[in-house]
């Protein structure tokens, strides 16, 4: 599950860096093309898009760095990777809940 997740979320933050490109050409063609991604972006539709590019780039964050300690060779037994499974589901929820809540 953890290795879908983490493909699903990798595929996830590409469409978010598209999203945030999208942003930063709109902001810098100037006011008129602003506002039409205002539009689009600054509703409910656009919050949810913002939380799962947020949830896909801490998932995806904090995840690579489990796997960095799997690559000097600590916690690969069963029961630690479950335990640390559980870690980075939960933290990247609580993340992606803080960071959203200090951008509103």
């Amino acid at each position: 599950i953890m290795s879908i997740l983490h493909r699903a979320t990798g595929i996830g933050f590409s469409f978010g860096i598209l999203f945030i490109s999208l942003w930063l050409l709109a902001l810098s063609c100037g006011p008129y093309y602003y506002s039409i991604f205002q539009l689009f972006f600054f509703n409910f539709f656009g919050k949810i898009i913002i939380i799962i590019i947020l949830f896909c780039f801490s998932f995806h964050f904090i995840d690579e760095f489990r796997k960095l300690f799997w690559a000097i060779g600590v916690g690969l037994d069963v029961q630690t990777i479950k335990i640390t499974s559980y870690f980075v589901i939960f933290f990247s929820l609580i993340i992606s809940i803080f960071i959203f809540l200090y951008l509103l």
